[in-house]
């Protein structure tokens, strides 16, 4: 079976592709297929822990994140080169990440055989 990846770029609540990402990552998830899903560039804004977007009129889709097992998907993969960017340490994430350094980050990503960026 092909493996999927969802690679997630976009800051959250700027837009809705946080949460498209995801209603795609459970959908592949619900019918079995492999998926991944992987965090870069300001994607990893997402993952930070105890957001409240309430305050900027938006609903709070992080907490979605914790359903994801339930999906088999068991771990994001994220960009460690992009938490130094942004100042963002891996103990504000949220769990089940797992952070990579850029070059394996980019293998990984590179060996599934679909790629759909949000």
């Amino acid at each position: 079976m092909k493996s999927f990846s969802i690679l997630q770029t976009s800051t959250p609540y700027s837009g809705f592709e946080g949460i498209e990402a995801l209603d795609m990552s459970m959908l592949l998830g619900n019918f079995e297929i492999p998926v991944q899903l992987f965090v870069c560039d300001d994607g990893v804004w997402q993952l930070v822990k105890d957001q409240q977007p309430e305050s900027i009129g938006h609903k709070n889709f992080s907490k979605t994140f914790g359903a994801l097992s339930f999906y088999e998907i068991d771990s994001i993969v994220v960009d460690a080169d992009s938490l130094a960017q942004r100042g963002i340490t891996a103990e504000r994430l949220i769990d089940d990440t797992e952070v990579l350094d850029s070059e394996t980050f980019q293998q990984r990503l590179l060996a599934q055989d679909y790629v759909v960026s949000f």
